[in-house]
């Protein structure tokens, strides 16, 4: 898709490491959902269900979330990693996960305590 703007991609099949391309033209994106579609591709080769062609300058109302992916690599509008160790650091990437991680709106955290610990 080049430029992509008021497309709405759902219920859709993906077979044999087909993806959903975006091609930059004038850099803009808006309105575009990408939403319940499934992909399924080879394990070898762990393609991106979605693949950047360009530089976007302007995203404007983008969702690309709650895709199943078997044998391919996710890629997001939201990510939700987790870290679980001992520390007082600690430390997870977006990187891998989001199609724009350079273009981070809303960030939210929480913090989970596991049995007998006191925090004062």
């Amino acid at each position: 898709m080049e430029d992509p703007s008021q497309v709405h991609v759902t219920n859709g099949l993906f077979l044999g490491d087909a993806n959903v391309v975006l091609k930059s033209i004038n850099g803009r994106i808006s309105g575009l959902n990408i939403e319940d579609n499934m992909f399924k591709g080879n394990a070898y080769n762990r393609g991106p269900v979605i693949k950047l062609d360009g530089k976007f300058k302007n995203i404007d109302k983008v969702v690309i979330d709650q895709n199943h992916v078997i044998g391919m690599t996710v890629k997001s509008t939201a990510g939700k990693p987790s870290v679980t160790l001992n520390g007082t650091k600690w430390v997870a990437g977006f990187s891998s996960i989001l199609v724009f991680p350079n273009w981070i709106s809303h960030f939210e955290y929480s913090l989970y305590i596991q049995g007998g610990l006191h925090m004062l």
